[in-house]
């Protein structure tokens, strides 16, 4: 009798072992972003988790860690290249930091509109040769995303070039917003997004620029009156993957991983720009004044000498796409 139960023990511990070891050899993959669960870029990533959950049926799960859990955007992409972390969701300006060419998405009034933004990323031969060259550098770019644009925001409209001479703005840390601001007459400061609420309120700031989304979402609306339909710079993002994350994988898993990002992008794009169309029609409803159609040729031609300062530091490939956006630009 004795026997018995310890035989049917030690079949129990043995299941129990079996059931936990295919657990535990199920893979995980880490994918952090800087930004709250409400946004575009967690409902992107949650898409993206549900579709490698079930196209995989388990065998690979996607734990999301938002609102920075695992580091700020340079944080989690140095991760990357490390291997410490296997995905994030990074925004272009701090991405060509470690992939410069990236810096071609960061030129001042590149893309026309959305549209010419979503072809750029879904259909051009520049975003194939960006990820092409990322893949050199250690990270697998998944999708490039986002197609709206950071706009100013002040206490009146910003409409011509002259209208930036001597305005203090805040923006974000990336070298060639600062230059092209600068270049507009603008004195550009830096400040703790978390601090920019007080700073347009007590008037250490005259002005800032983010999408529409996120300028309603933060309140802006309530301590800057006026906003400028003024598409200076493309808010795109990037869903990266650590090359050493990718080949862990195997063919099959990579190419599940692959359809997820390429179709999850798609829906948080889709998601982006209803966020922001939302975020416009609210902060009407709140006393904001939106400005549209701004004549751009002042503003072209104003910030042309950065585009001679920055691309002689890049790949001739890099110029050539940038004369095949702009004549693209007219299809849209």
């Amino acid at each position: 009798m004795k026997k018995t139960s310890l035989f049917s023990l030690v079949l129990i511990l043995v299941l129990v072992l079996s059931v936990n070891s295919s657990v535990f050899a199920s893979k995980v993959i880490n994918l952090g972003h800087t930004v709250a669960t409400d946004s575009a870029y967690h409902k992107g990533a949650l898409k993206f988790k549900n579709l490698v959950e079930e196209r995989t049926n388990g065998e690979v799960t996607v734990q999301i860690f938002p609102q920075s859990q695992l580091g700020w955007e340079r944080d989690m992409l140095e991760g990357l290249k490390l291997g410490s972390v296997d995905m994030c969701i990074s925004a272009t300006g701090p991405f060509a930091v470690f992939v410069p060419e990236f810096e071609l998405l960061n030129f001042p009034f590149l893309f026309k509109n959305s549209e010419h933004l979503k072809w750029f990323m879904y259909e051009s031969a520049a975003a194939t040769k960006l990820k092409s060259v990322a893949e050199e550098k250690g990270f697998k770019v998944l999708a490039i995303g986002a197609p709206d644009f950071r706009v100013p925001f002040a206490n009146k409209f910003l409409a011509e070039p002259s209208d930036f001479n001597g305005v203090k703005i805040r923006l974000m840390g990336v070298p060639i917003h600062r230059d092209t601001y600068n270049l507009l007459g603008a004195n550009v400061t830096s400040m703790d997004f978390s601090e920019l609420y007080s700073g347009l309120q007590m008037g250490v700031v005259d002005a800032a620029e983010n999408t529409y989304n996120a300028t309603y979402a933060m309140k802006f609306y309530e301590v800057a009156s006026h906003m400028t339909d003024l598409p200076v710079f493309a808010n795109t993002n990037a869903l990266v993957i650590s090359m050493k994350t990718y080949n862990s994988l195997s063919s099959t898993e990579k190419e599940i991983v692959n359809q997820a990002g390429a179709e999850a992008w798609k829906y948080h794009d889709d998601i982006t720009l209803e966020m922001d169309n939302d975020g416009i029609e609210k902060m009407r409803a709140e006393g904001m004044n939106i400005k549209f159609d701004i004549n751009l040729e002042p503003f072209i031609e104003k910030t042309e000498p950065i585009y001679n300062q920055y691309l002689e530091k890049l790949p001739d490939w890099v110029s050539e796409a940038v004369e095949d956006i702009r004549l693209n630009a007219e299809c849209f």
